[in-house]
């Protein structure tokens, strides 16, 4: 199929708002879209989408350079950078709103933020943004810039599917867990789903959570922890459990299914679901 759409892009050092940007592009059109990385004023004129380059922001005439004062923003007042921009113009390929909303406020909006120089970083961890710009040439490399792009295109593809495909995962996730039954303040679920944050954001009474392996050959018996991002459990396993494997902990309940006790005391195992669920009379 031939190129019938060609956007522009500026060339040299590339950042994660250009880099996401045609991440995106190339998600929307596929193989009938033409990218070129120019500063070219003529080449800029005459492309059909032009972003991170040509010091216009105007939506109608697929126009996307955010190096101006003001800096661009929505509609709730969120500063842009060309992945945001690029973002709210084509994420129509995604089709659930929700899923939209949340790739912008765990991936979008930080590079927005980053790129116009708005962020609050932690120089003791790497971003996405940080993760993208270290594909850049180093001062003693060879390497070809534009090759280094499309290095990090691919990453970011490959960061913008995964992030979709858990957000997508985690609503059909909320609707399994809202079909279950909690009884005795205990979950108890035919597969492992993630379950703390369904816990917390619906305001589940949940003390103890059982749960298979994916083969069902193993079961779990699961603690809740105080709060979605605590360590801290609600009623942590049984202390004389803590670190006991196989006989140790076998011969401590009575039952040679029983495999471990995590010494942190959040999670025990066994070889089966009968097993697991003897343990709640142990505790």
């Amino acid at each position: 199929m031939s190129k019938s759409i060609t956007a522009v892009t500026h060339d040299g050092t590339f950042h994660a708002d250009d880099v996401m940007a045609t991440a995106i592009l190339m998600k929307v059109y596929g193989e009938d879209i033409h990218i070129i990385r120019s500063r070219d004023p003529k080449i800029i004129e005459s492309a059909d989408i032009v972003y991170d380059v040509g010091g216009m922001y105007d939506h109608a005439s697929n126009r996307f350079d955010h190096h101006m004062d003001p800096v661009p923003t929505d509609i709730n007042g969120n500063i842009l950078s060309s992945a945001g921009m690029i973002w709210l113009k084509f994420n129509n390929y995604v089709s659930s709103y929700h899923i939209r909303e949340q790739v912008y406020d765990c991936l979008i909006k930080s590079i927005d933020l980053i790129d116009n120089g708005k962020a609050d970083l932690d120089p003791t961890h790497i971003s996405f943004s940080g993760i993208i710009f270290k594909f850049n040439k180093t001062w003693n490399s060879d390497d070809d810039i534009d090759h280094l792009f499309w290095s990090a295109v691919d990453y970011a593809r490959i960061t913008l599917d995964m992030i979709i495909k858990n957000i997508e995962s985690k609503l059909l996730a909320i609707d399994y867990l809202n079909k279950q039954v909690i009884k005795d303040n205990v979950l108890i679920l035919d597969r492992g789903v993630p379950w703390i944050d369904w816990m917390f954001d619906f305001e589940k009474d949940i003390d103890y959570v059982i749960f298979p392996d994916e083969n069902k050959t193993s079961w779990f018996l699961q603690s809740a922890p105080v709060s979605k991002d605590s360590f801290e459990l609600k009623k942590p396993l049984p202390e004389t459990w803590a670190g006991k494997r196989d006989k140790a902990f076998q011969n401590i309940i009575g039952d040679d299914n029983l495999i471990f006790c995590h010494p942190a005391r959040f999670i025990a195992g066994a070889k089966t679901k009968d097993s697991v669920l003897a343990l709640l009379n142990h505790i």
